[in-house]
């Protein structure tokens, strides 16, 4: 989606009717998750365009695709409901920035432990 500048602000503005610095013109993420039993899977993609980094689009930075997966496992301790979760971001070690000089994090997994251990009464 276009997103510019519409009125100067000074007599050398070069920004108008250019995209907005750092807001891409596509982004877009989609995600499936399946479950069977006490399992579950998840896969997300995520996509951004090109994002302009100077107000008269003369710079940019590239545009990136992450695939981040999920997996995790719920059991019960002595009444404790517990779910396990290991999440493995930006798969395909994808080097990407968002911000210029600021490079993001290649793949990286993170591991978590959710334990509930009182009954919703709602």
């Amino acid at each position: 989606m276009r997103s510019t500048n519409r009125e100067s602000r000074s007599g050398n503005d070069s920004s108008v009717g250019h995209q907005l610095i750092y807001v891409p013109m596509w982004s877009a993420m989609w995600e499936e998750r399946i479950a069977f039993r006490k399992w579950g899977l998840a896969a997300a993609v995520q996509y951004s365009s090109e994002r302009f980094t100077s107000a008269d689009n003369s710079r940019s930075l590239d545009p990136y695709a992450l695939l981040n997966l999920q997996a995790d496992y719920a059991f019960s301790v002595k009444g404790a409901k517990i779910r396990a979760n290991l999440t493995v971001q930006n798969l395909f070690d994808t080097e990407f920035v968002q911000v210029v000089n600021r490079p993001m994090p290649g793949r990286h997994v993170l591991l978590s432990l959710e334990v509930n251990l009182f009954e919703n009464t709602n």
